[in-house]
């Protein structure tokens, strides 16, 4: 017998998982953080390499909210933080970068 359902590859369970539960994509001006987690969660860190650059992505949770990017910083700058999602622009020198972003209300 075959499967019935649609097939989903573990790549694609991968892209969902890193797009929809810990929040990060990709868009055409840069990378969008914007996580969705368990209060319980501390947070997490991930690594991730767009256009040939690494961000090594630390996200804290300190008051175990679910939701709602307080801060951000970029390479120790602070960067853009708007509806609740940090938006970081892409770099154009291919250099690795430490993403930190502090959830809260």
């Amino acid at each position: 017998m075959g499967h019935a359902g649609p097939q989903v590859t573990r790549a694609e369970c991968s892209t969902h998982a890193t797009q929809y539960i810990l929040g990060v994509w990709v868009t055409h001006s840069g990378i969008v953080i914007d996580p969705c987690l368990p209060s319980e969660w501390e947070g997490f860190r991930m690594r991730r390499k767009v256009r040939g650059t690494w961000y090594e992505i630390t996200v804290r949770n300190p008051e175990h909210v679910s939701r709602g990017v307080q801060s951000c910083t970029l390479d120790g700058e602070a960067v853009e933080v708007s509806g609740g999602a940090a938006r970081i622009p892409f770099d154009t020198e291919g250099k690795d970068h430490v993403v930190e972003v502090i959830l809260g209300a």
